[in-house]
């Protein structure tokens, strides 16, 4: 059953199919996001292999204007479904990897109200390090390009 929350999401990436996954998913995912460092509410990226791209200059950046091969280097795009986690209270998505980087700027757009996101691929849901993606949607896209060498404690 969908939250008022899920609908605004589901109609935010439509006509994009989404499956709704379950909160156990959710806090799976929150878990794993925790074990990484945080500096106050972002994830500390400086100690760990990551690409970033900067959509701070409103306008400037559209599904057309990064090319696909950039947003394939994040691991979470690897495979060929995404999983977009809100929050630990609330169901993930997820959708096809192709979708997702298609139209990525009509879904950030979609989901502004949200002030992150982060992906992981569907295939890494069981992992014990999956390759994160930290998105603001009108600020930044960070996120891990390869394996943690070391897990974090």
């Amino acid at each position: 059953m969908k939250t008022d929350f899920l609908s605004d999401v589901v109609n935010a990436v439509h006509p994009l199919p989404v499956e709704v996954l379950s909160l156990a998913d959710a806090t799976h995912l929150n878990a794993q996001a925790c074990k990484l460092p945080w500096h106050g509410l972002n994830i500390d990226w400086s100690n760990q292999q990551h690409q970033v791209i900067d959509l701070s200059q409103a306008g400037k950046y559209s599904s057309d204007s990064i090319p696909r091969a950039t947003l394939r280097r994040f691991r979470a795009l690897h495979g060929q479904r995404v999983v977009m986690m809100f929050s630990a209270y609330e169901p993930p998505v997820a959708m096809a990897v192709d979708d997702f980087v298609e139209n990525w700027s009509v879904i950030f757009t979609g989901l502004f109200f949200l002030p992150k996101l982060i992906l992981v691929a569907a295939d890494e849901l069981g992992a014990e390090d999956p390759g994160m993606v930290e998105i603001d949607p009108m600020v930044f896209i960070k996120g891990h390009v390869q394996r943690l060498a070391v897990p974090v404690p």
